[in-house]
């Protein structure tokens, strides 16, 4: 089959090497400078007041899907493959802007529906204004990525990141409301995408400007209606436990569970980086080469695994000293439904690249068929789950659900020939 480790000039030539390095870069950044600002949330308020931040954040986090829509992923396909045009990339952003009014238009809809609380409420509105902004510079991402120039948005990360980690040391000292931490947010996303634009007008002169194309746009939802639903699942996968131990005002729980989840979102970037790299260079080998193809697979699990096996192995065996030393005595509740999100982090790391397999060969609705079986039975146990063991219950059922997932979508593309062990 030729599964060896491909050799380093091939990663240099393809980018790989930059691309991981830019991304982690950022992505480091990101993720360290949001776990600090919610350390300090932690220090500053209960886990009840974090818990309602929680609650309103993993809410509005699955419209984000609705407003990104799926096509992010169709950009960075068409400039891999050399498929784009000025006027797609304008459409492009045209569709986005369209999708993003009516993901905040769901949000505000159905706010009042989950909770009467006017301070969760309040939250959502905010989160619902970051989440209209971040779905613009993540379309940008998409071009950065598409044209392999991830320092760009290496460059807007980081930018982002010291916004809400200095912005938030500041809000805690003199104005310490957990409504400000979400206006933080609101800022970061305007900052980001001001930089964006600037970005583009320097180095992509002419496609930034949205342009209303219905005939593209209904071609667009064409393609991307399978991904955009992968996307809401897997957010509602992420976050239903969260919404659904707030649902039933288990808000204290929310907030343990919330604060060890951070800790798995860290470790889970770093998966999310090895993926972003390797999807150009795959989609352009699943057109070249069936070889290179398989070839950039194993090296994905290759160079993850090193890195992130030691990881976890260290915190499945030292949690309780990790979550004393990070969140407090307060947060020790939370140390099983800790070691069972490991478990749950194992399973999404070896899904990540079969993911995008689905996306590069265009089989995104038989993967869409298997999320929302796994997201069923996912909403299935939590709602025996949480009532009984709470938190745990909750982190029970997300591991019991990755495994699920992860066996089903290997299955498929074993039994296809699509991977051939």
């Amino acid at each position: 089959m030729g599964w060896r480790f491909l050799p380093h000039k091939f990663f240099f030539g393809e980018n790989i090497i930059p691309n991981i390095f830019w991304l982690s870069i950022a992505d480091g950044i990101t993720r360290v400078s949001k776990w600090i600002l919610i350390i300090l949330i932690t220090r500053f308020f209960t886990p009840s007041v974090y818990g309602e931040f929680s609650f309103a954040f993993n809410f509005v986090i699955p419209f984000a899907m609705l407003a990104n829509f799926g096509t992010g992923r169709l950009v960075v396909r068409e400039l891999s493959q050399n498929l784009h045009s000025s006027n797609k990339l304008s459409a492009f952003l045209g569709f986005r802007i369209l999708t993003s009014v009516l993901a905040i238009i769901a949000i505000l809809c159905l706010s009042s529906a989950i909770t009467s609380d006017p301070v969760v409420q309040r939250l959502i509105f905010l989160f619902a204004g970051f989440i209209f902004l971040n779905s613009l510079v993540e379309f940008f991402y998409a071009i950065f990525q598409g044209h392999q120039r991830m320092r760009d948005q290496a460059l807007v990360q980081i930018l982002q990141s010291l916004v809400l980690l200095g912005g938030g040391f500041l809000v805690l000292i003199n104005a310490p409301k957990i409504e400000n931490i979400a206006l933080l947010y609101l800022a970061s996303g305007f900052i980001g995408v001001l930089i964006c634009l600037l970005l583009a007008r320097y180095y992509y002169k002419g496609f930034y400007f949205p342009r209303i194309d219905t005939a593209m746009w209904r071609h667009y939802f064409s393609l991307s209606w399978p991904i955009a639903c992968i996307g809401i699942f897997t957010e509602v996968f992420a976050r239903l436990d969260s919404i659904m131990m707030g649902y039933w005002n288990q808000f204290t729980a929310v907030g343990w569970y919330n604060a060890v989840y951070k800790l798995i979102s860290v470790l889970f970037g770093i998966g999310l980086i090895f993926s972003y790299a390797f999807f150009p260079p795959m989609a352009r080998a699943a057109q070249e080469a069936n070889l290179k193809f398989f070839q950039l697979l194993k090296s994905y699990y290759i160079l993850s695994g090193l890195i992130l096996i030691p990881i976890i192995i260290i915190l499945f065996f030292f949690p309780s000293q990790l979550i004393n030393m990070i969140y407090g005595p307060s947060y020790l509740q939370a140390v099983l439904a800790f070691k069972l999100l490991i478990v749950a982090l194992i399973f999404a790391f070896l899904l990540l690249p079969l993911k995008n397999i689905f996306i590069i060969l265009n089989k995104q609705k038989i993967f869409l068929i298997l999320l929302f079986i796994t997201v069923t039975i996912n909403f299935i146990l939590n709602y025996f789950l949480i009532p009984k063991y709470s938190l745990n219950g909750a982190a029970l059922a997300t591991a019991i659900s990755y495994f699920m997932l992860f066996i089903s979508a290997l299955i498929w593309l074993v039994k296809t020939r699509i991977i051939k062990v």
